[in-house]
């Protein structure tokens, strides 16, 4: 029965899933004590996946209380702690299961992340190199590059990456994420080098295609107006699977505004407004709209604009002088 289980699980047949635990834990006879918190532990999953990541958590304790060894629980216990946010408890829980499974590639991956998450970039470093040691897996390798280059290591994480796509060619995410790198420390021809190479791959996923719009999008220089034709075409073909993400809306206006440097088109006004709309909570659509009404001298809804954009990044210096800036202009004009 368990088998069911887990396949109607991993089939993401939930409700069937969850009336067969039911029936099988109500039926104190029909389960082994062993059997039973197989079918607790499919418990514990499924309720992660439906959201009750705290009715997870009590599941995988209540398992450990009879079962302390059990390193499958104790990762599972650990992630669904980290999903609540409490990263430090996550860690001391993945310490404890690699007590018992110290060559566990995963453990070491998650339990980098927890550190990540909590800034802890030169032990998310150690982490995932230990994992590292245990599996030469292209996961681990991005993620470390990720922090190399939020530690500014740009060139580390440039010889791991290089190093990662001799070990997975085709590895798609591995190829945006160096022309990412290049565009990061000014190499816009090898950016461009890596995103033309998986531009026209039909089986890239939707990340994939975010992050090569992004670079398109990023470059400068001669083929500017084809770079960002071509980021063009990537967000609209990532409509036609989502057509209300307040991101992809954001983006094609910006990259509107980038095909006419200073005048923007009635088309960026709309794509932009239209994010604004479907994200009202978006800052960097309510920033980028505003700029494209100051270039056009609508002071008034700039100013607008710019101010939400503060209210939802209230930290962030450049629109508190963008908001300065246009209170000024429209103080002036009202002088005159």
């Amino acid at each position: 029965m368990i088998a069911i289980v887990n396949n109607l699980l991993a089939s993401h047949r939930y409700t069937e899933c969850s009336n067969l635990i039911n029936r099988l834990l109500s039926d104190d006879g029909s389960c082994t004590p062993e059997a039973r918190d197989a079918v607790l532990f499919a418990s514990g999953l499924l309720n992660r996946h439906q959201g009750r990541v705290a009715s997870s958590v009590s599941i995988f304790k209540d398992i450990l209380s009879r079962d302390p060894f059990n390193v499958n629980a104790m990762k599972q216990l650990a992630r669904s702690t980290a999903l609540l946010g409490d990263h430090a408890s996550a860690i001391e829980i993945y310490n404890e299961a690699l007590n018992y499974s110290n060559s566990d590639w995963d453990l070491h991956h998650k339990k980098a992340l927890s550190f990540k998450a909590l800034d802890d970039l030169p032990n998310a470093s150690v982490s995932l190199l230990e994992a590292l040691k245990f599996q030469c897996n292209e996961i681990s390798m991005i993620e470390l590059g990720k922090i190399y280059i939020m530690e500014n290591k740009f060139e580390a994480a440039k010889d791991l990456y290089e190093t990662a796509l001799r070990h997975f060619p085709n590895n798609f995410n591995l190829i945006v994420a160096l022309g990412l790198l290049h565009v990061r420390v000014g190499d816009f021809e090898s950016a461009l080098k890596y995103a033309d190479s998986v531009l026209n791959n039909e089986f890239i996923s939707n990340e994939v295609q975010t992050s090569l719009a992004d670079i398109y999008q990023d470059v400068t220089g001669e083929n500017e107006g084809s770079s960002i034709n071509n980021s063009l075409r990537i967000y609209q073909t990532l409509l036609s699977s989502d057509a209300q993400s307040s991101e992809v809306w954001n983006n094609i206006g910006r990259c509107l505004q980038l095909k006419t440097p200073g005048k923007p088109s009635l088309a960026s006004i709309s794509s932009l407004k239209h994010a604004v709309t479907l994200g009202p909570l978006n800052w960097t659509a309510s920033f980028n709209l505003a700029v494209a009404y100051l270039n056009v001298g609508q002071l008034v809804s700039a100013f607008v604009c710019f101010s939400l954009a503060a209210s939802l990044n209230p930290r962030n210096v450049e629109i508190l002088e963008r908001v300065q800036f246009t209170a000024a202009k429209l103080l002036l004009k009202d002088d005159k």
